[in-house]
């Protein structure tokens, strides 16, 4: 199946939502990119929304982040999304961000997906080179 253009999720649909202000206030201009995100991985791709783990941790270095969504396979790290904002157009950094979480000890997936909505950008880890794929 296709994935849709961006499209709004009304706030009350959310499959994930922050107690945390700092979290809100941060997310609030990137949450309807990863809302949408998490809507399509479930529609387009046939994800289990189980798969999907909002916010989850990646130490990079002596700091500890948070990833938009992660997809577990069989219980293990598989990919991390990394979503910005619809005016974002830093797409190299928004990879760079998505790769350095990638590759953390605890995550080490496989793939990194960076989208803003209205650009989808997938990579693959092979043998620790990263290299653009056309999806998932």
């Amino acid at each position: 199946m296709e994935r849709r253009p961006f499209y709004q999720i009304k706030p009350s649909a959310y499959l994930f939502r922050s107690d945390d202000q700092k979290a809100k206030d941060r997310l609030d201009l990137e949450e309807p990119v990863r809302q949408w995100c998490a809507f399509e991985l479930i529609r387009a791709y046939g994800i289990q929304v189980q798969r999907l783990t909002f916010e989850a941790e990646a130490r990079v270095g002596s700091k500890t982040y948070r990833i938009d969504i992660l997809i577990k396979l069989k219980d293990q790290p598989w990919a991390v999304v990394e979503c910005k904002k619809r005016s974002w157009k830093k797409h190299e950094d928004a990879l760079e961000q998505a790769r350095s979480y990638a590759v953390s000890e605890k995550v080490n997936a496989e793939f990194v997906v960076y989208t803003n909505g209205d650009v989808w950008l997938v990579e693959r880890r092979v043998e620790g080179e990263w290299g653009r794929v056309s999806d998932l």
